[in-house]
Parts: C-alpha cells; structure tokens; sequence
C-alpha cells in the first residue's frame, strides 16, 4: 500500500506537506469534503472524491486501484477549508498524480519555461502563458498592480503544470526558481497552484494571486455593483482560506456584488484546466450551476480559463478582471 507516502520533490513534486499534517488514518469517513466537491457533485462517486481516497488507502488500496480518483481531481481545493481534521488534501493529491505518474510511466505536459537568468527586484508578476497571448489584458494588469511592478521572465509553470499533472520536478529546477525571486518584495501570480507552493516556499516577499492584487486597487472595486458575479480563483482563494475569505467577503459587503462562495464560504470552481483532459468535471456544468440562483447581469472572473464556460450558458458579458480598467 502506498497511502501518498512520498514527500520528496524529487519524487515528482516540490509541494511539501506540513510535518505536522494529520495522516491518512485521521480520515474518518465523515464525508463533509464532498459538499463543496464538484467531482462528488457532478458523479456522486465517493471513491473519486477525497474522502474516498483515504479510506479506500486505509483499506489497503494500492496507487494502481487509485489512478482514476487521482485522474478525476480538478485541485480546486474546496475540501480543503470544510476538512474538520484540517487535512492537507490538496498536496495529498498531488502526492497521488506524481505516484501515479511514476506507476505508469506517462509523460506528462510541460509547461513554458525561461531560459533567462535575470534575478527579479521589487514587485514582480508572474504571468503563465495564457494571459501572456493576451497582451492587452496583461498590459491592463500590470498598470493596475501598481507603479514599478514588472513582469518576471521565468513564471514557474512548468512547475505547476507537474504539480496538476503529476510530472517530475527536480530539486535544482526548483531551488532555481525560488532564487531568482530572493529578491523580490512582492510576487504576484495568475497560478493557483504555484501560489500555494510560494505562501510555503522560504521567501520573504508578500505573495498575492492576481485577484488580490486587482481589488487592492480602488478604481477596480469601484466599478462592481450589485449585478455583477464575481468568480473567484478557487486554487489561489482555498489555499489562503482562512485570510482571503474575509478579503473577499469584505468585498461583497462594499460592492453589493455576488461572489462564487457557498454558505461554508468555500468557492464553487469551475474546474476548466488549461491541461486537456484534467479532471471529470464539466466546467460548462459547472457555470450553469454557478450562475443559478445569481441573477448576474454581468460576470468578471479571475481566471483566464473561466471565461469560456461561462459564456456557453448565459448571454450576459463575460470579463476578465483587468477589462474592469
């Protein structure tokens, strides 16, 4: 049985868990993580949700009997704030891709990488490659963030295409990138998964996702109003629930506009993944689910990825966060 038990970035991901995490034997069944779970909501298969996986692992499930459940997972990390053991379920899973990964033999996609050397200084964005084809909007962004701020070459999203993916990332890859950011005061990435690596990283700079750094700006805030759905990049918001929640629910009390969250605060993501192929879930489903209930006159997404969804199930414009500039 393996039961995710590597946690060498060596064995196909540089995202540590915590020494002190609860383990697999804290699981108990109680199946609170399914509630936010888009896998559970849109299969209602236990056995591809977390819950599932710990206790199947706890019943002697080998990697082989748990690739379709590692396949299924999006990482949103809607499991993660509902946990009532306060289980590292998203770095478990990614645990689980990379074992996968190595059982298989697969390779696994890459993403873009910078050969370039150039230390970054102050504020820095990291952009992935998505957001870089669209360089009117990452113009927008980087007037938004704020004066001084540039756009650092090397983004990391070949590291965070092996964590969803389950490839390998060696340690000098790894130690490479967080030493060109030793400089940085400020890092803010469009990645959820690499924002989650950075808040764990040894770093000393203020790490901020995109959708932090944007409503940090006045003249973006201003321009929400009670008609408006804002979406919120569930990878980036689980991964600092606890401080991001009242962020965003301060927003919703200032702007009047409706947020993605459920009642236990917890973002409902869409699921879309620039990888082909990631995960079980529908992304257009789960729009559709999102905007019910929500009268929204207009949507703004945090998430280049998420505006397609949306715009296949409903007739209202559909944004990025920068076109609010």
């Amino acid at each position: 049985m393996s039961g995710y038990k590597n946690n060498n970035r060596n064995a196909g991901t540089p995202l540590l868990r915590q020494e002190d995490s609860p383990g697999i034997e804290t699981c108990n069944g109680c199946a609170v993580c399914t509630l936010s779970c888009p896998v559970w909501g849109q299969t209602h298969d236990i056995l591809l949700t977390f819950c599932g996986r710990m206790r199947a692992t706890q019943g002697g499930a080998t990697v082989e009997d748990l690739k379709p459940s590692a396949s299924a997972c999006v990482l949103c990390g809607s499991c993660e704030p509902v946990c009532p053991f306060g289980m590292d379920t998203v770095a478990r899973t990614i645990e689980l891709k990379a074992e996968v990964a190595q059982l298989s033999g697969s390779e696994s996609p890459r993403g873009a990488r910078s050969n370039i050397v150039k230390r970054a200084e102050g504020k820095v964005l990291l952009a992935n490659s998505h957001l870089r084809e669209h360089k009117d909007l990452l113009g927008r962004i980087l007037l938004m963030i704020g004066p001084g701020v540039s756009e650092h070459m090397d983004n990391g999203e070949d590291i965070s295409t092996a964590m969803e993916s389950g490839g390998t990332v060696s340690s000098a890859r790894y130690e490479r990138f967080l030493g060109l950011l030793a400089r940085a005061g400020e890092i803010v990435t469009t990645d959820g998964l690499l924002y989650r690596l950075l808040l764990q990283s040894s770093l000393s700079a203020r790490i901020l996702g995109l959708g932090e750094a944007m409503i940090s700006n006045a003249e973006i805030t201003g321009m929400l109003n009670s008609d408006d759905l804002y979406v919120i990049d569930s990878r980036t918001y689980h991964a600092d629930h606890e401080r991001l929640v009242e962020m965003y629910d301060d927003l919703r009390k200032r702007s009047g506009c409706m947020i993605n969250l459920d009642l236990h605060r917890v973002a409902t993501p869409t699921g879309a993944s620039r990888l082909k192929g990631a995960g079980v879930v529908d992304p257009v489903r789960q729009a559709r689910w999102i905007l019910e209930g929500r009268p929204a006159k207009r949507v703004i997404v945090e998430r280049l990825e998420d505006i397609e969804p949306f715009r296949q199930v409903t007739d209202v414009p559909v944004v990025f966060v920068s076109e609010l500039s």
